[in-house]
This record gives structure tokens, sequence and C-alpha cells, in this order.
């Protein structure tokens, strides 16, 4: 690779838009393309970085598709930080002319061309450094460390309280503490509920991680009385367990992170610069991110699919969790609200070690279903399985994680996940699939007479124990809906 070169990532937006075709037919009619770098809200350059910007003296950069694994070599006459006028806009293809004000630099190109040496090394590099939209590259810097491993974070307790679309706001079955004495008030707070139920069966002080894979609002409701709402509830049930508010893992749901609107129609193009815009820029995300560092201080700019490891100090077992964020935007006319974790979540996933001792236990924690939980998909509304429920599946068991956890669709569901490695030697592997229902949705959005219901994962050197209850919106107790050992 050439030394202090710089690599833009690109994928293309839509499934009508072929980035590289548009800009090579603008620079055979003008002579000249603009490229517009949408760089992420969360992407600072330092003043290195910026000083290589303003002074880059290559005539070239590399444009990396890392969904298609293809690699071009872009002739570079200019770059510049200021906005195109009338004229040169007509360089800019048709599709982000609008958007123009959400671009950090431009690059003025007169050629592209394909290159034929696209290798896992890119990957390697992007992945190790989260998958920016940019990376600049020279002989000097280290190769891609695989297999990294943070620092282990000390935890005394084994229990792992997973907890399952909250859906506070308008879809809320509980009340909130500050509306639990009003006249005619028959509903009790989440946190009563489920304290009460955990009392019942003498675990509460034996929680280590409270662990919520996604929608804690409804219909990206994040007001801010929302927004204090539930960080208060949470705070609150932290509290009674004895919890840090740092042991709290967030995984984000499609009502947390919307991308796409109600005021989106279903024309051609709206879809196109509804997909066009959100997939260039980390804005949809905001709110959520926001919410997370006032929930357990994570830092907005952090990635949103990432590896915790950690260390059960008085059981002697290490656990590694892996967050996917399943909110990424599908590149596909009317799909963008599947699930899809994209080539961001599969990079956490291989980051994982290779080789693991006999006494660590890993979990992969998600929002969107792997396996269907429905005898019948209904045509009336979208599926509930994640795209690339298959590539997530296969990874996971390359790294060995034993199981996986997901809300979505308010059922209930446990499954075994077999796969048969091909060759003359079939070696079996499989991962437990659990679809953990929803915790607090009203009955209005369950079906089937679900109950709501929360898990507990007992971690241990050999075994993980599974424990899911049914709560009563009651003073009566819950009620076990399954036991199992893995």
């Amino acid at each position: 690779m050439d030394s202090n070169v710089l690599i833009l990532r690109f994928r293309d937006p839509e499934e009508t838009i072929n980035t590289i075709s548009s800009h090579i037919s603008i620079i055979n009619e003008l002579g000249a393309v603009r490229w517009g770098w949408w760089k992420k809200d969360s992407e600072t350059l330092t003043q290195q970085e910026a000083h290589f910007f303003h002074n880059y003296d290559l005539s070239y950069v590399y444009l990396i598709n890392r969904d298609l694994n293809k690699l071009y070599k872009a002739t570079l006459s200019r770059i510049c930080d200021t906005t195109p006028s009338e004229t040169q806009l007509q360089q800019v293809p048709d599709y982000y002319r609008e958007s123009i004000h959400k671009i950090h630099m431009w690059f003025v190109f007169t050629k592209i061309e394909q290159l034929d040496d696209y290798s896992s090394d890119y990957d390697n590099l992007f992945a190790e450094a989260g998958n920016p939209t940019y990376l600049i590259c020279n002989n000097n810097s280290p190769s891609p460390q695989k297999n990294r491993t943070s620092s282990r974070k000390n935890l005394v307790k084994n229990k792992l309280l997973v907890l399952s679309d909250l859906h506070f706001g308008e879809d809320f079955e509980f009340c909130l503490d500050n509306e639990l004495h009003q006249p005619g008030q028959t509903n009790d707070t989440l946190t009563r509920t489920l304290y009460r139920d955990l009392q019942e069966l003498k675990i509460q002080n034996d929680i280590g991680l409270l662990v919520i894979t996604g929608d804690f609002t409804t219909k990206g409701n994040w007001s801010h009385t929302q927004k204090l709402n539930i960080i208060a509830e949470l705070h609150n049930l932290c509290s009674k367990l004895g919890l840090e508010k740092e042991n709290i893992i967030a995984v984000p749901g499609n009502h947390d992170i919307l991308r796409k609107n109600e005021s989106d129609t279903e024309s051609d193009k709206s879809l196109i610069y509804n997909n066009v815009n959100k997939l260039s820029d980390n804005q949809f995300e905001m709110d959520f991110r926001l919410f997370v560092h006032q929930l357990n201080g994570r830092e907005w700019d952090e990635n949103l699919s990432y590896n915790d490891y950690y260390h059960i100090k008085n059981h002697n077992v290490d656990l590694d969790i892996t967050i996917l964020n399943s909110c990424k935007i599908v590149p596909y006319k009317g799909m963008s609200e599947y699930g899809c974790v994209g080539i961001e979540g599969i990079d956490t996933i291989r980051q994982l070690k290779d080789e693991v001792a006999s006494n660590v236990q890993r979990i992969v924690f998600l929002h969107h279903h792997l396996l269907p939980v429905y005898d019948i998909e209904a045509v009336d509304r979208k599926p509930s399985l994640s795209i690339d429920s298959l590539k997530i599946l296969k990874n996971a068991l390359a790294k060995n994680i034993k199981v996986a956890i997901h809300g979505h669709q308010h059922m209930f569901s446990m499954a075994k996940y077999n796969l048969f490695d091909r060759g003359r030697e079939w070696k079996e592997r499989n991962i437990t699939v659990i679809a953990n229902g929803s915790t607090s949705v009203n009955k209005n959005r369950r079906i089937n007479a679900e109950r709501n219901s929360y898990s507990i994962l007992s971690i241990h050197s050999d075994r993980i124990d599974i424990l899911v209850r049914e709560l009563m919106h009651s003073e009566c107790s819950g009620v076990t809906l399954l036991t199992h050992t893995i």
C-alpha cells in the first residue's frame, strides 16, 4: 500500500443508485466530478489529520466498498471544503444535490478505475479502526492486530437480568412512579413489579448486569420528558438491585432509531432521498446515542456495535458480550425498516479471539430476529428476520458464541440452530437463540395471549442457566415459563 494515502469508504445508498457509475457518467460528460465526503458526526479529525487533508500531495485517493469487496483508484484534481457554485453543482450526482449542506469535504476526480487487488488487509484495517468513513494509511502504521481483547471489567455477581421491548410512552403497560398513587390507578411500576418477582425468586441481590435489547421508547419519542422518565425508571431499578449505571447494557431497537418517518411517503423519489440522507450520516442515531450517554455513561460517539469483556471473579468465569446494532439502513427500496447489522456488526463478532479458554462464555445481544417466531409471517407487515441473520449466525458460531438473545416481535421463543461443516468429517456447532418477548409493552401490542416476560441468565464456567419468567400485573408472583441449561 502506498505511503500516506487516503482511503474513503462508501456504499450504494439505494438499490437504484450505483455510486461509481453515477460519478463516472459525470466525468465522461463534464471531465470531472465532485465526490462528497459524508463524514460522520462521531468522527473528529485530529490536528494531524486535518493538516494531512489540507496538504494532501498525492494525485489520487482510493475508494472502497466493503459490502461488495471492491476497490477503486480515483485521480484527484483538488480537495475543497467550500459549497459548490451553481455551475459546480452540475458536477455533483443529482441524487445528493439536495444534501450538499451535509458534505464535509469535496474531492474533485477526473478518473475512477476499479482495481483488481482487493485484499482482506483493507477490511482488517477498517475493522480495527471501527469501520470509519476514511483511513489514512502509511507504511509506518502498525499492521492490524487481529483478535484484540480489551481489559476485562470485574463483576462479583453472575446473573444477567435481560429485558426486551420496554416501549415507554403510548405503548407502556406499567405506570410511572409519579403516577402510582393517582386516583383510579390500577397499574404498578415496572421497577416494583420486577423487584417483587426477583424477591420471590430470592435473587434480587444476585444481579451483575442489566441488559435491555432495544425499543426503550415508542416510535422514536425522545422528548425531554420521555427520556428523563426512562432514565429515572431504570436508574431506580438499578438502585434497588445494587447496580451501578455503568452495568446497564443498552441495545438499540427499531423504535429507538427511526430510519423512516411517518412523513416519508412511499414514492420512489422520497424513498431514495430518505435512504441517501440517512445512510450518509448518523444523525438518525443521535437521540439514542445521547440517551445512552445519560443512561450508563458510554460516550455518544462510540460504535453502537461493540464487544464488552468481563471477569466474574467469585465464579472463575470470563464473559464476552457482543452488542450488535441491528438498525443499520438497508440500501434497498422499501426495506429501510428491516433488521441488518451490516459490515460493522460482522466486524464486531470477528474481533473476538479465535481460541478461548474453557472458562469463557460468550453471548450476543441484538434487537431484530435471527430465526422466525411465527408459524406464518403475515404478508401485510414486514417480516421480523434480520436480512443478514445467516451471516450473523455463521460468524457467531465460528467464534464459539453459545447464546443469542433479541427482542422485537413481543413473542417468547427459544430454538437451537445447528450448523454442520461441509467436509469428510461433519463437525456440529450450535447456538441457542432466544426471542425474549416483551417486558413492558401493553396488551394491544402483544398477540396470542402473550404476557410480559423477562429472562435471567446465570453464568458459570461450564454452563449458562436460563430462567424465563412471565410478569403478573398484580401482587401475585410471576410464573416460570422455562428453565434450561446450555
